[in-house]
């Protein structure tokens, strides 16, 4: 029984303690400002509140007046309704294919952002307030556009809805331009002297390689006239040895004609080579990339590779030839002997290596020597089943570039094409010696291109280009210039060209452009961005039919039906105007912090309350327990009363005794 109690005992102290610590029961839903369900006007049925119609608002208001662009209130509020107009044609276009969001569609959206908050809290609501002015309601609203969005266009892709026959898309193009653009962006008045200098550099750079593309085509052209040429003498020497066929006579025919009209294109493109401009633009980016290399290897004159630009300022392409050879070979043989000798010793994976194959590999992760490498690439020529595994191949491969660097009176092309094999593979990096050997060349780069004015007439083309083949590292396209220099260019997207509709630029770039042509450039360009250089290149028609098409479809049928979407507004709507919307958000902000305040003292009332209650609750409990604990005692002492007179009389009966 005194265990029972005591175990009473205990339960009624725990659960005191459990009540008074226990948390206050959850608070109730939290309030919203009244201002955010004031109703603006109606779009496709839908009311639309302040809330949204105050993101759209703020989100056009701050993008024209970071581009620095003046605007009406008029524009604002259109710009602001054309979104709403476009949303609202999502959904129509949706209903229209009988493709409206599923309810379990709607859920995943649903669930998406609650993941958000799930994951970040209140932190997530507060970002999205004071980086977008957006609510978590709008967010999801916005959420479940995008999802429509995509539904759509998979939708129209997948049943083939829109004609992406060649001759559909050829027509659509024509009203677009197909350009590369180089912009800098301008932040401040520093950030801006600073893109000046830079976008000048550029256009400069720029210009000169514009004299070149006539160069680049006629390149392109010569190959492909060499090419088709071999096509015909290889058909012709099968009719030769009696293989004629209706089909080769055919394809002959095919190829004669494509000879005539590549050399017509030869001809063409001879035309426009401005030799006295590809000279000067020669000579100039030898200048602007001497400097530039020069720079770079000045900056390693301290490093290990100090011995190497000691002898710059002396050596020429042919002289370092030997020097690069054998500083690419010391760093290179130690890594590739080590990575196959690692395989060679991977038993469970390469346990099929021959033994005289592994004595051949150890003994050059020692000697180094060229026996040694001789001897693994013997190996590797008589034994067939080395050339079944792609990674004992990729390493072979760069043990015969190896082999070729260690080849005494190597010639510099020879050296160039065993370095590129070698560069990039195990972590051997040689782009140090690349860069002394287009340095070495550039020294003599200016009386290279002072032979040149010694030719005339068609000899003038074929030794620019030969020029061009040998000295093509001065020589960089405006795609390169876009990629290395451009503030909006992504990698991710795979390419420089965008197309454009000429409307849809910028209204600095609008003018400069009307009258550009293919293969032309601007002058530099200032607009509230930045700078611009933009030049026209020739369409695309597989890559605009592949990644641009359905899209710019799919925005004039959003377009078009946006125009069909009816509205009406609310009286508030009328007297929408930054000041009105100043007011509105001074309202905002004051509801805000009455709902803070007010949930702060709701919040102490309710502790207060709650800490009364259950006071009385444990004092009742406590004054209930201890009444049955009396009970019980009083009932545990009966039997012990007996018990001690019970043995009071026991004794008394032996001492009677």
């Amino acid at each position: 029984m005194k265990r029972i109690i005591s175990f009473l005992m205990a339960a009624l102290c725990l659960f005191a303690f459990v009540a008074c610590s226990t948390s206050t029961p959850e608070a109730t839903a939290e309030q919203r400002p009244e201002i955010y369900d004031l109703k603006i006007l109606s779009v496709n049925g839908e009311d639309i509140t302040y809330e949204y119609y105050r993101y759209y608002y703020l989100f056009v208001k701050d993008s024209y007046e970071e581009s620095g662009t003046e605007i009406t209130e008029e524009k604002i509020k259109q710009d602001v309704l054309d979104k709403l107009r476009y949303d609202a044609a999502i959904h129509k276009l949706l209903d229209k294919y009988s493709q409206s969001l599923t309810a379990e569609e709607i859920k995943e959206c649903e669930d998406y952002v609650a993941m958000y908050v799930s994951a970040y809290g209140d932190v997530f609501e507060t970002q999205l307030e004071s980086e977008m002015n957006m609510t978590l309601d709008v967010f999801t609203k916005m959420t479940l556009n995008e999802m429509a969005y995509n539904k759509l266009y998979t939708y129209l892709s997948d049943e083939k809805l829109i004609d992406t026959s060649d001759s559909a898309v050829k027509e659509y193009m024509s009203s677009f331009r197909a350009a590369m653009h180089l912009i800098l962006t301008v932040d401040d008045e520093k950030n801006d002297a600073e893109k000046k200098e830079l976008i000048e550099k550029l256009y400069k750079m720029a210009e000169f390689d514009l004299a070149f593309d006539p160069i680049l085509k006629l390149h392109e052209l010569r190959q492909s006239l060499k090419n088709t040429q071999k096509s015909i003498d290889d058909i012709n020497k099968q009719i030769a040895d009696g293989k004629s066929t209706d089909e080769l006579a055919a394809t002959l025919e095919s190829l004669v004609a494509q000879i005539s009209a590549i050399s017509a294109k030869i001809t063409e493109e001879q035309s426009k080579i401005d030799v006295a401009k590809c000279l000067e633009g020669y000579i100039e980016k030898l200048d602007i990339y001497k400097t530039s290399v020069k720079a770079d290897i000045d900056a390693l004159a301290n490093s290990q590779h100090a011995e190497l630009v000691g002898k710059l300022e002396s050596a020429s392409t042919s002289d370092l030839a030997g020097e690069i050879a054998k500083s690419v070979v010391e760093a290179s043989k130690s890594k590739l002997s080590a990575a196959l000798l690692k395989l060679a010793e991977d038993k469970s994976t390469y346990g099929w290596f021959k033994a005289d194959f592994v004595a051949a590999i150890k003994s050059f992760n020692t000697s180094h020597s060229i026996d040694d490498l001789n001897k693994i690439l013997d190996f590797y020529k008589t034994d067939s089943e080395l050339k079944t595994n792609k990674t004992v191949v990729a390493l072979l491969d760069c043990f015969t570039a190896l082999q070729k660097l260690m080849t005494p009176d190597l010639a510099p092309h020879d050296y160039l094409s065993a370095i590129e094999a070698l560069n990039g593979s195990n972590d051997i990096k040689v782009d140090i010696y690349e860069k002394a050997a287009l340095y070495a060349s550039l020294r003599n780069a200016k009386d290279t291109a002072s032979e040149l004015k010694g030719y005339t007439g068609t000899d003038i083309h074929t030794k620019l280009e030969d020029a061009f083949t040998v000295l093509s590292a001065p020589i960089t396209t405006f795609e390169e210039l876009v990629i290395n220099y451009s503030d909006d260019y992504e990698a991710e997207s795979g390419s420089v060209v965008f197309y454009l509709k000429p409307e849809s630029l910028l209204t600095e770039l609008q003018e400069v452009c009307k009258d550009l042509k293919v293969g032309e450039m601007t002058k530099v360009v200032k607009s509230s961005i930045g700078y611009h250089i933009l030049k026209l290149v020739e369409p695309d028609l597989e890559y605009f039919k592949k990644n641009e098409y359905l899209y710019y479809v799919l925005e004039d049928m959003l377009n078009a039906e946006s125009e069909k979407v009816e509205y009406t507004p609310a009286e508030a709507y009328e007297g929408i105007n930054k000041a009105k919307m100043s007011e509105y958000e001074t309202e905002l902000k004051a509801q805000k912090n009455a709902i803070a305040a007010g949930s702060s003292s709701s919040n102490t009332d309710s502790d207060n309350d709650n800490t009364v209650l259950w006071t009385i609750i444990i004092i009742g409990i406590t004054v209930a327990v201890v009444a049955v604990l009396v009970v019980l005692i009083v009932l545990a002492s009966k039997p012990e009363a007996q018990a001690k007179n019970k043995n009071s009389n026991q004794n008394k009966t032996k001492k009677k005794k």
